[in-house]
């Protein structure tokens, strides 16, 4: 979750979307998340699982066509980061997880967590998978079946094949 400033307006805006820990040293941590979530903002606050805010992130790496950013943080606390996988490794019929923190399709509030499984349906620069994400995922982890990291929510095709990911 994360609030930003627009550039223009200068109001906070709330955008929606999760993002993974790729990286951290204790003081500083690399979140990769999807490109629409971020935007183009000045000022980030992140609220981290643990309900911490900073307001310190911004942006190293942004990919448009992707629709991937790289996200600095400072954190007062160490954040444990995913680990990678090749996505070379990844092939149709892998079991696959999907872990997000999206709005309830039903509700409107924010779930816990959401989590949900499947397999890889096709692979290449996007992966298809066959694991359900629903609406406010974008941003959140598609993990292999070993826990690491293969790619990054960016959107949702079809209830049936429901994850639309950019490899790492």
């Amino acid at each position: 979750t994360s609030f930003t400033q627009d550039s223009k307006t200068k109001k906070m805006v709330y955008s929606s979307g999760g993002g993974v820990v790729i990286w951290s040293d204790g003081k500083e941590s690399l979140i990769a998340t999807a490109r629409h979530v971020v935007k183009e903002e000045d000022i980030m606050l992140i609220k981290t699982r643990d309900s911490q805010i900073t307001a310190d992130g911004r942006i190293v790496w942004k990919h448009e066509d992707k629709d991937v950013d790289l996200v600095v943080i400072r954190a007062s606390v160490n954040l444990k980061p995913a680990p990678l996988c090749s996505c070379a490794k990844a092939s149709p019929g892998d079991y696959v997880i999907v872990i997000a923190h999206p709005l309830s399709e039903y509700s409107g509030r924010r779930k816990l967590w959401f989590v949900s499984d499947g397999t890889i349906e096709s692979t290449g620069e996007t992966i298809f998978t066959t694991a359900y994400s629903s609406h406010g995922s974008s941003g959140g982890g598609l993990f292999s079946g070993d826990g690491c990291l293969l790619g990054i929510i960016s959107g949702r095709i079809t209830k049936t094949i429901s994850f639309r990911g950019r490899s790492l």
